[in-house]
């Protein structure tokens, strides 16, 4: 049978800090990778880091952090545009807009020869890997006990001189509360869209410690997004490019939603010092829950055995229809809870609906939203062969198919047909369709080749309450990846990157069970 088989680990795993740099209040599960080697380090910095370690710090002579006095000036005009939601284009070098929500950027906060100074500590720093459905970057601990000279004089700077300012500009009533870290981004790196809102947090900002020649077609830009009626996340409406020496902030909202967009340089690294400025907690709203793809019930219905197997002999490769293939899909799917079977469609079924994608026939597309959950596009008008396919992979024959090799009592499906291009993405949400009951999940890939690992785009299985994926889905020509998960398994589908040569297509189906069936499935879900 030659089944290609991937094995889940169930092992426990070890939990790992979540990370603290620009990240969600939800909670989320990071993969920290200790001590990661700073990509930032390769230029010159890192020359000198890399030659003369610890040391060097005795041959810089320490340079003062100085706030730039026009900001300082002008902080009467600049409170009154911020407080009264104006948009201001000052002479000082400050920017302050009120779309999507109050925000600011300041020209030149610190300059040379401090930047620089602060620049070679950044390089002796020790950075973690961070990575989930949300974000990878690198980032170091909180800063706030570092001993470096120059990252202890921005530390003093940014808890007094700044913090008193930014509490005249916004009006707010900081308290002594101020996080502090160092993150890079280096090429195909993200932050994807979320609030920030956690009790406490009232400004957030981000210092950038860019090259001078930093340009917007490097990506890494703060993007801000608008909301539409039911407050959730919708399009991107304002970008703020890095800059050396400049500062941006904005207040902390529910409805405070801002990515950090991927960064397109291939040789250079966007490295930021941010966090948040804390205050009295703001009331937080219950926000209602983004639409999802309804299930469909299954009628219940007699099937004729002969027509049943014809049917499927339309669709589904003969090797699959035998009956040691099928014991061998069922006691894997018993025994490790999910399966790849390649070559899945008949050759000529996966030829011809190849043969459409490439030529551009295949269908309507319409956006999926909010930001904050999900980007791809779903099939809305189907070509009769798309059409068809769809219609089987939803049928009562197909799901006896899927019944006899998994042993489960399928009675609804939902989802569709998608395509992920290049910034698409899902991720994990507590309001996940398959939460109130066990589920089959079923992906059948279309793409023209072998999928890689680093263009993103697979799709990761995490258990509730643990740090480290399950299991790894790549997407593969013509294979249907099967996946039996608890209410307590979670998947996302990982950002695609620049490094994807092409769209992945797949027809994305989550099959559950009975309820009465499940004598397991009251707990909370995720």
């Amino acid at each position: 049978t030659n089944l290609h088989v991937c094995l889940m680990s169930t092992r426990a795993k070890s939990k790992k800090e979540v990370p603290h740099e620009e990240a969600p209040a939800a909670k989320r599960k990071a993969t920290a990778k200790k001590n990661a080697k700073s990509e930032y380090g390769k230029g010159e910095a890192g020359a000198e880091a890399d030659n003369q370690g610890k040391a060097s710090r005795e041959h810089v002579e320490f340079v003062a952090p100085k706030f730039n006095v026009a900001h300082l000036a002008a902080r009467e005009e600049l409170a009154a545009a911020y407080q009264g939601g104006r948009d201001l284009h000052h002479a000082c070098g400050a920017t302050i807009g009120s779309k999507p929500f109050q925000h600011c950027a300041l020209m030149h906060l610190y300059e040379e020869p401090f930047l620089s100074a602060l620049t070679r500590e950044i390089a002796l720093l020790s950075f973690d890997q961070k990575s989930n459905d949300l974000y990878t970057f690198l980032q170091t601990k909180d800063l706030r006990t570092s001993e470096l000279p120059h990252i202890a004089a921005l530390r003093a700077s940014l808890y007094g001189e700044v913090r008193e300012w930014m509490k005249e500009v916004t009006g707010i009533a900081l308290n002594d509360t101020v996080d502090m870290f160092c993150a890079q981004y280096g090429p195909g790196d993200v932050l994807l869209c979320h609030d920030d809102e956690l009790e406490g947090r009232r400004i957030a900002y981000i210092l950038y410690l860019v090259p001078e020649d930093w340009t917007a077609a490097d990506g890494g830009s703060l993007d801000l997004f608008d909301v539409d009626e039911l407050q959730h996340p919708h399009e991107v409406v304002t970008s703020l490019v890095p800059a050396r020496g400049g500062l941006a902030f904005f207040n902390v909202t529910t409805t405070s939603f801002h990515q950090v967009a991927e960064v397109l340089a291939k040789k250079k690294i966007r490295v930021s010092i941010s966090g948040w400025f804390h205050g009295p907690p703001i009331e937080r709203n219950p926000q209602p829950l983004p639409p999802f793809e309804p299930d469909v019930t299954l009628p219940p219905r007699q099937l004729d055995e002969g027509a049943t197997v014809a049917t499927w002999a339309e669709w589904i490769s003969d090797r699959y229809l035998q009956a040691d293939s099928m014991v061998v899909v069922r006691q894997t799917m018993e025994n490790e809870s999910n399966i790849e079977m390649p070559n899945f469609l008949r050759k000529d079924v996966y030829a011809a609906l190849m043969a459409e994608m490439d030529k551009g026939d295949l269908t309507t597309w319409q956006r999926v939203y909010p930001a904050d959950v999900r980007r791809f596009v779903t099939a809305t008008v189907l070509t009769p062969r798309w059409s068809a396919l769809l219609d089987f992979l939803s049928s009562p024959e197909f799901v006896k198919y899927l019944s006899q090799v998994t042993q489960l009592d399928l009675v609804s499906v939902a989802g569709g047909l998608h395509r992920f291009s290049h910034g698409d993405y899902t991720l994990l949400h507590d309001a996940a369709v398959h939460k109130e009951r066990p589920s089959l999940d079923a992906s059948l890939f279309f793409v023209d080749k072998k999928w890689s690992v680093a263009s993103g785009g697979y799709t990761s299985y995490m258990v509730e309450g643990e740090d480290d994926e399950l299991l790894t889905v790549l997407p593969r020509p013509n294979t249907l990846a099967l996946v039996f998960r608890d209410v307590k398994t979670m998947r996302f589908v990982k950002f695609l990157n620049f490094h994807a040569k092409a769209p992945l297509l797949a027809a994305q189906l989550v099959y559950r069970e009975d309820p009465s069936n499940d004598a397991e499935g009251e707990g909370e879900g995720e």
